[in-house]
C-alpha cells in the first residue's frame, strides 16, 4: 500500500473518530423495580459511584447512608453539594449542583439499594441531547440531534419545563377524557398513567366492564393499584395521536409516561427545544402510531 493511500485512511479514520465522539454512549443496568442506574465519576473520588437517571426528578445526594458517604469523602453535614467535574462516560460536566434527598424512614424515598448514592435528571443534561435506547440498554449524550442520525419522519412531540428541576412535562389528552398535564419518566414501571379527576370519575371508570385492576410493585416498599383500559385515541400537546393504547388511572401516584411505555420506542430528549423524539423500535410501537392498525 503506498504511502499516499496510508496518509487519507489516516485523515478518514481521524474523522471517524472525532465525528463517534461527539456522541457518549453510557451503559445501564435494569433494577428488577426498572429503575436505570448508570456510573458516575465524582471530582477526585477515585471509583464510580451508582446514581439513578431520573428525567422527571433533579440531582440528588442520599443522606440515609451518611456513613458510606463519608467512607468516600462526601461531606454529609451539608444540604447541598457542588462538584468540580462530573464524568459519564468519556463526557464531563462542570460545577454541578446536588442536593439532599429526603428520607423515609431507615430508607431512601424510592428505597434504592445502599450501593446507589444518589439521582441525576435534567439539571445535569440541559441543552444537551439525551437518546434512551432501551433495546440496547445503553443512553447517548450529544450536542447536537444530527449527531444521532435522527430520521425527518420520526414522531416529535414538544413539552414545557416544570419549575422544579427543568423536568419535562407533557399536555396529553385521551379521548372522550379529562386533558391532564403528565411527567415522563424512564425510570417508572408505569405505562400512560392518569390521575382520576374528583370521586364522580373514579366511579364512573371503575364501574366499566372493560377496566381491569391490578397491582404494580414501583419499588421495594411500595406497591400501588391502578385500573387499565384501552382507548381508542391519546393526543400528545396537539402533535402526535396515539390510537388503540392501553391507560392506567391510579392517584397514589402523579399522572406520568414511564418505561413500559417508552420501552416502545428509541426516545430522545432534545432538552434545549423542549422536544421529544419517539422512534419506534417494536411492532407495538408502530401499531400505536397507526390509525389502521
Amino acid at each position: 500500500m503506498s504511502i499516499k493511500k496510508l496518509f487519507y485512511l489516516l485523515i478518514i479514520s481521524l474523522v471517524c473518530n472525532h465525528i463517534s465522539a461527539k456522541v457518549t454512549e453510557i451503559p445501564y443496568t435494569q433494577l428488577p423495580t426498572g429503575q436505570l442506574v448508570i456510573e458516575l465519576y465524582l471530582d477526585n473520588i477515585e471509583l464510580p459511584q451508582l446514581f439513578i437517571v431520573e428525567t422527571s426528578g433533579g440531582n440528588f445526594i442520599r443522606n440515609d447512608i451518611n456513613f458510606r458517604l463519608n467512607t468516600i469523602g462526601i461531606d454529609t453535614l451539608k444540604s447541598n453539594y457542588t462538584f468540580n467535574k462530573v464524568k459519564i462516560g468519556g463526557r464531563e460536566f462542570k460545577k454541578i449542583n446536588f442536593k439532599s434527598k429526603l428520607t423515609l424512614g431507615k430508607r431512601s424515598k424510592f428505597a434504592f439499594p445502599d450501593a446507589i448514592i444518589g439521582t441525576v435528571g435534567p439539571e445535569l443534561f440541559k441543552d444537551r441531547i439525551v437518546q434512551f435506547d432501551f433495546n440496547k440498554q445503553i443512553i447517548k449524550i450529544a450536542d447536537s440531534k444530527t449527531d444521532l442520525n435522527l430520521s425527518e419522519t420520526t414522531p416529535i412531540v414538544h413539552f414545557s419545563n416544570s419549575f422544579i428541576n427543568r423536568m419535562p412535562v407533557f399536555d396529553i389528552k385521551p379521548i372522550n377524557h379529562e386533558r391532564q398535564l403528565v411527567d415522563i419518566e424512564v425510570s417508572i414501571p408505569l405505562g400512560i398513567n392518569l390521575a382520576w379527576i374528583g370521586e364522580a370519575q373514579r366511579l364512573k371508570y371503575t364501574n366499566l366492564t372493560d377496566m381491569t385492576p391490578y397491582r404494580i410493585k414501583l419499588d421495594d416498599i411500595q406497591t400501588i393499584d391502578v385500573f387499565e383500559m384501552t382507548i381508542k385515541e391519546l393526543y400528545f400537546e396537539n402533535s402526535i395521536v396515539f390510537y388503540n393504547i392501553p391507560i392506567t388511572y391510579c392517584n397514589e401516584i402523579r399522572p406520568i409516561i414511564g418505561y413500559q411505555f417508552l420501552r416502545n420506542y428509541i426516545t430522545t430528549f432534545d432538552f434545549k427545544n423542549n422536544l421529544l423524539y419517539l422512534q419506534p423500535n417494536t411492532l407495538i410501537g408502530t401499531n400505536w402510531l397507526s390509525e389502521n392498525q
